[in-house]
């Protein structure tokens, strides 16, 4: 039996699957920030999607930078109890398999470049934004090598900015552009709000961020996911429009809101494994 993990800044999901297609069973849970308790956590939960079978993988991805060599996470900003903590040692103790660590918005790249969006595409973007704003490129379904992953949401958008209480940077694009601070700078609630104004203002902040990543990785299509893509058109109207208003060197590649859903780093999950 695989087990798919996708460790949320705010949600964890999971999954089994047997035929790395489908899955048979899912849970989902508020992510714990103190890690023992979190390992603690997934360990009974999967146990429980389990339901007595013996795990063959273990795929988990994780909200934050990881060391590709020592499989260790450097920086989960929004999880910072996980910091350099060893996931695969604790989950080790109870589980006798093969264990790989990822970045969740690598594991959503994934999903959606086999499964969603990106299906049919050589070179895939993808930028997750949630409670932070992640993002890998996927070229003929393969993660593009690096030593620590990407992380677009902490590039630098304003160098008077305030520091990241998770990061330490100052001005990192997630701040401004993130699900976890659109309450602050918006006065409403990105899950229920319908005002295009509000949705105007933050597409322009968003859409800044997406021109420089486009500009970097020059996709053929750039895919957004995450929970603020859930707007659809009050948010990707006037993306579209500012990026084809701003993008000038090159023509912009399709921008298309993610298939998958919450689910696109379970997929992932089900893709690493092949």
């Amino acid at each position: 039996m695989n087990i798919v993990i996708d460790v949320g800044g705010t949600t964890t999901r999971m999954a089994s699957s047997k035929d790395g297609r489908t899955f048979l069973h899912k849970e989902r849970f508020p992510s714990e920030k103190n890690f023992e308790k979190g390992i603690t956590l997934l360990t009974a939960s999967i146990k429980k999607i389990l339901a007595g079978e013996q795990p063959s993988q273990i795929v988990i991805g994780i909200p934050g930078t990881i060391d590709h060599k020592t499989q260790l996470p450097l920086v989960i900003p929004h999880l910072p109890g996980w910091n350099k903590r060893d996931v695969i040692k604790a989950l080790s103790q109870e589980f006798h398999c093969a264990i790989s660590l990822a970045h969740d918005a690598e594991l959503g790249a994934l999903g959606e470049a086999y499964f969603g969006a990106g299906k049919g595409y050589r070179i895939v973007g993808y930028l997750a934004v949630g409670t932070g704003i992640g993002g890998a490129l996927v070229i003929d379904c393969e993660l593009l090598p690096s030593v620590y992953g990407r992380e677009p949401g902490h590039m630098n958008f304003d160098l008077t900015g305030k520091p990241h209480p998770g990061s330490g940077q100052r001005g990192d694009w997630e701040l401004y552009a993130s699900g976890s601070t659109f309450q602050e700078l918006y006065g409403a609630d990105p899950k229920t709000c319908t005002d295009p104004k509000i949705w105007e203002r933050f597409a322009q902040r968003f859409g800044q961020g997406v021109v420089n990543t486009i500009l970097l990785w020059s996709p053929e299509i750039m895919i957004i996911g995450g929970g603020m893509a859930n707007a659809g058109e009050l948010l990707f109207t006037p993306l579209v429009r500012f990026v084809s208003k701003r993008l000038k060197v090159f023509p912009p590649p399709p921008i298309r809101q993610a298939m998958l859903g919450d689910d696109a780093g379970l997929y992932g999950g089900l893709a690493l494994l092949k």
